[in-house]
């Protein structure tokens, strides 16, 4: 989060490994979407995991938590 200021919106969490995963599938992208196979959301919480987790690591070592 060394990229976070006062004033600005911090770095997004966003799912866009999903995202992408999305764009090579053939559908009308109207609900419901597709299933997501195991590894797309393996990936995706994995990343959300070590990115929040990193920012609250960087917080709380700067005592700003």
């Amino acid at each position: 989060m060394d990229t976070y200021a006062p004033g600005t919106s911090p770095p997004s969490f966003d799912k866009q490994f999903v995202r992408d995963y999305l764009e090579t599938l053939d559908w009308n992208k109207t609900a419901p979407g597709p299933k997501l196979p195991a590894h797309v959301i393996q990936h995706t919480s994995e990343e959300i995991r070590r990115k929040r987790c990193g920012g609250y690591q960087t917080r709380t070592a700067r005592g700003t938590a």
